[in-house]
């Protein structure tokens, strides 16, 4: 990811994509790629622009990200609808996500993913909590792009049940 300008992702190897595919995205600006999720570059945009082009040098940075698919494949290109099957057999895809400056000019950017089934969250009372405080907190575009309120709503009715 270049530091500077428009922040575009230069060069990328993807092994797991979430509802997205590389080639679409190669050579454009983060706020191109996040564009699908219209309401994200209106959260994150500007902080996540001020945060790369300030971040120093050869100190890597750690966040996690999650989505829940119906399955544990490690490719999803594009979204997959209401996922198959029962709720409590649903995946959390957990995504690492570091970034790492190794250059004044450029940035690395790796995810890791990880894959729990939902039904595994009732062991954790703190991630349930967390994750029920995500669902409610979503706006329209986040509930479109995570797969409709359908789905939100039946893995909020799930982990409140």
């Amino acid at each position: 990811i270049e530091c500077s300008g428009e922040q575009r992702l230069v060069a990328a190897s993807i092994c797991s994509p979430s509802y997205w595919n590389i080639k679409s995205k190669i050579g454009k600006s983060l706020r191109e790629i996040h564009k699908p999720v219209k309401t994200l570059n209106e959260k994150i945009g500007n902080p996540i622009e001020k945060f790369i082009s300030n971040a120093p040098q050869d100190k890597p940075f750690l966040r996690e990200n999650w989505f829940i698919h119906g399955d544990d494949h490690r490719m999803h290109l594009k979204a997959e609808g209401f996922p198959k099957g029962m709720v409590k057999d649903w995946v959390v895809r957990s995504e690492r996500e570091t970034l790492y400056k190794f250059d004044e000019s450029y940035s690395l950017f790796a995810i890791n993913v990880r894959f729990q089934r939902l039904s595994d969250i009732f062991q954790f009372d703190a991630a349930k909590e967390g994750l029920q405080i995500s669902l409610e907190r979503m706006d329209a575009d986040e509930i479109e792009y995570f797969g409709g309120d359908k789905k939100i709503k039946t893995i909020h009715k799930y982990i409140t049940s």
